[in-house]
């Protein structure tokens, strides 16, 4: 391969692959950044989070129509959470807690099946290419740099972890 076009596959891997990786959700309205203030931010170990609002948020893996509402968790909710996710962390994905306390996070409220759950997404490095905290972001491939769960309000309990795949 000649040296320019080496440069030109370069920068297409660059600039087009984390565009690609790292996507704002179809299902979900696109907010002005202007008007991310709205959302809650909260400061979770050396990370943060944002909490969207009842109905701006995404939850992955659950079959159309068997969520009955969402709601808007508060930062008290999250507090709650976060031991729970580290312990459930330590007993399921150990290789994960020495390095999750650093990533921000998005949190959506859903029920589910009488439950009160919370969708989680975990990111290493907040997306660049759609603001992270007004937006749910949704990423294919990248390995252990996202994951996501789910937090039983009620049970007090957490469940149903995805780690990405490497592509």
């Amino acid at each position: 391969m000649h040296r320019t076009e080496n440069l030109l596959v370069r920068a297409i891997l660059l600039f087009v692959l984390p565009a690609a990786c790292a996507s704002h959700h179809a299902g979900s309205p696109v907010r002005d950044v202007a008007k991310c203030t709205e959302y809650p931010l909260v400061q979770v170990g050396q990370g943060g989070g944002v909490i969207f609002p009842a109905g701006t948020g995404n939850v992955d893996g659950y079959r159309a129509g068997a969520i009955t509402e969402f709601w808007t968790p508060t930062a008290d909710d999250v507090q709650r959470a976060e031991p729970r996710i580290t312990e459930y962390l330590q007993a399921n994905a150990p290789a994960l807690v020495p390095k999750f306390s650093s990533y921000v996070r998005q949190y959506t409220g859903f029920r589910l099946g009488g439950r009160t759950l919370i969708f989680v997404q975990f990111f290493c490095v907040a997306p660049t290419n759609v603001d992270w905290r007004c937006a749910p972001v949704v990423v294919d491939d990248g390995g252990e740099c996202y994951f996501r769960l789910v937090y039983d309000v009620g049970g007090d309990s957490c469940g149903n972890l995805y780690v990405n795949g490497d592509a």
